[in-house]
């Protein structure tokens, strides 16, 4: 009776969790997907491809923001990790640097480097200035002529293009054949208009897919969908240093879909929260948090009276149990729980 206790308490905290909506791992279409993404919007196979491929990111919130203004430095994390570059030690700097984070101003300097994006001539880069489409297709060509794929080709197909990124838009054409909602046969580009986070990700997937590291292994076909498998790793020191993730992906040529890391139920005496902030970190990366929960104080020794499964089925914490799922329903994203994992310690 007091297993029996004790597994509908567990379960009550998982059916909380999982209530969440996890996605089914029948349905590959899932994996990665944004909540602000639906599969009628025309990047969303290229969103699900360059999440697949460890290049695309969410916001902390879980979410992707399909119609918000890429910005400039933005773009240049995505060009980054589309081109593997991310283990590079860049020596460029810009005037207004310090305005965003560090790994976004890491990626800015690193296509200085290579002259992808130089920046403006007064010295800045201007960080958290929106992308025009004609800016942004400039990028993506000049990552691939960086990286040998493509060559400077020139030509003025829309008469909209300003001189600086005509040939840059002209080469990207030639190579890819469309560019995003615009026309075949159009004569403007909309070369001003602000490049959205949709946009941008249909345009720079269509470069990045002629890259052979982006192609599938011989006798297979491109996947429209990534493949139904969840996959990750434990990595000691994450998800609290990103960089470590960032390392792991980067070898592994793909993203991960799980982020496992552990949490005891108490450390020094204290009931320890649902870590929100690791979860929502994890999310923004387009993964799924899967935490080890131990009914331990982690700062106790082989001795774990308090937390002994008797006293968990009589009920001695339910208070911490109720509290815990309740603050994972009100993050309000899918996870995997792992309940006392190694019942021999």
């Amino acid at each position: 009776m007091r297993v029996l206790r004790l597994s509908w308490r567990l379960l009550t905290v998982a059916a909380l969790c999982l209530s969440l909506g996890l996605p089914a791992l029948r349905a590959p279409q899932a994996v990665g997907a944004f909540p602000d993404v639906s599969s009628a919007m025309s990047c969303d196979t290229p969103i699900r491809q360059l999440i697949t491929f460890g290049v695309l990111r969410g916001y902390p919130d879980g979410t992707f923001g399909p119609h918000d203004p890429l910005l400039r430095a933005q773009a240049a994390a995505i060009l980054v990790r589309g081109a593997n570059w991310s283990s590079e030690n860049p020596q460029r700097t810009f005037s207004d640097q310090g305005s965003t984070d560090d790994e976004l101003w890491r990626a800015v300097r690193i296509l200085a480097d290579r002259d992808v994006a130089t920046g403006f001539p007064d010295g800045t880069f201007g960080p958290a200035e929106p992308l025009s489409r004609q800016e942004a297709l400039s990028f993506v060509t000049r990552l691939l002529i960086a990286l040998g794929s493509w060559q400077q080709q020139g030509g003025q197909p829309f008469g909209d293009v300003a001189e600086s990124h005509a040939s840059d838009v002209g080469t990207y054409l030639h190579y890819v054949g469309a560019i995003p909602q615009v026309e075949a046969g159009s004569t403007t580009l909309g070369a001003g208009v602000t490049a959205d986070r949709c946009w941008y990700a249909e345009a720079f997937w269509g470069g990045l897919r002629q890259l052979d590291r982006y192609q599938p292994h011989a006798g297979g076909e491109l996947l429209d969908t990534p493949t139904p498998l969840y996959w990750g790793a434990y990595i000691n020191g994450s998800p609290w240093d990103q960089d470590l993730l960032n390392t792991f992906e980067s070898r592994a040529g793909k993203s991960s879909s799980l982020v496992h890391w552990g949490q005891a139920w108490s450390r020094d005496g204290q009931y320890q929260p649902f870590q929100a902030d690791m979860a929502a970190r994890v999310r923004s990366r387009g993964a799924i948090p899967l935490i080890d929960w131990g009914s331990w104080d982690v700062s106790g020794g082989p001795e774990q009276g308090r937390f002994g499964l008797a006293g968990i089925a009589r009920g001695e914490h339910d208070a911490y149990l109720r509290s815990w799922a309740a603050a994972a329903a009100a993050w309000g994203q899918p996870l995997f729980l792992r309940f006392n994992w190694e019942m021999n310690g």
